[in-house]
C-alpha cells in the first residue's frame, strides 16, 4: 500500500535482479480508451508515463525501473508481432501471456522474469473498482491484423475489442527496485 491508499498485488520476485513484478489491485477510477493498438504508440502509455506516474508518491517513484525498450512488443494470440516500445516505460500494462499464457511465443513474459502465465485462473484475474463491481480491463497486447486488443473480462475471460472505439479499466503495472529503501520521515518535534 502505498500514501495514497493503493494496494499492490506483487506478481513476481525476480530473486536475480532483486527486482519485483506490482499490479494495481484494483482498476482506475475511470475506464480510458488505449488509442492506436500498438503499445509503443498508445495513448494510454503516454498517459500512465506522464499523468499517473506523476501522481504516485515520491518513495514508490524512486524503486520504479524504467524497462526502456525491453521486450515490450505487442505480441498477440495469433502471434502477430508489432514492433517493440520505445521510450519511457516505467508504468505499463500487463500481457496477454503475463495474464492468459496464450502465445506461441511467449517473449514477453522475459519483462516480468515470470517463466509462466502470472494468473492460475479465471477468479485471479477479476479486477474490482473501488465500489467492488468487476470490470473489464486492458493488457498492452494487440493483434495487427485486426486493429484488436485484448483484455479481461469481468469473469477473468479473455476477450479482443477494437481499442479506439472502445473504453476499459486500467491496471498499471510496473516493476521496482527491491533494493532501493525509502527515506525515513524526520521525527516530530
Amino acid at each position: 500500500m502505498d500514501d495514497q491508499g493503493t494496494q499492490w498485488r506483487i506478481l513476481n520476485i525476480n530473486e536475480s535482479k532483486k527486482q519485483a513484478l506490482i499490479l494495481r489491485e484494483q482498476v482506475l477510477d475511470s475506464p480510458a480508451a488505449m488509442g492506436n493498438v500498438a503499445w509503443n504508440s498508445a495513448a494510454l502509455k503516454t498517459t500512465l508515463n506522464g499523468t499517473y506516474l506523476g501522481s504516485l508518491d515520491d518513495d514508490l517513484k524512486d524503486r520504479i525501473v524504467d524497462q526502456g525498450t525491453t521486450l515490450m512488443t505487442c505480441q498477440a494470440y495469433n502471434n502477430n508481432t508489432a514492433t517493440a516500445s520505445t521510450g519511457l516505460n516505467k508504468v505499463f500494462l500487463l500481457s496477454e501471456y503475463d495474464v492468459f499464457g496464450t502465445l506461441l511465443r511467449p517473449t514477453e513474459a522475459t519483462i516480468s522474469g515470470a517463466s509462466q502465465p502470472i494468473f492460475a485462473d479465471a477468479a485471479s484475474r477479476i479486477a474490482y473498482d473501488k465500489t467492488g463491481v468487476a470490470r473489464p480491463w486492458w493488457t498492452r497486447t494487440c493483434s495487427t491484423t485486426n486493429n484488436n486488443v485484448t483484455y479481461a473480462s469481468e469473469t477473468g475471460a479473455m476477450a479482443n475489442l477494437l481499442s479506439t472505439s472502445n473504453t476499459l479499466y486500467i491496471r498499471p503495472a510496473m516493476i521496482v527496485d527491491l533494493t532501493v529503501m525509502p527515506v525515513p520521515a524526520p521525527p516530530a518535534p
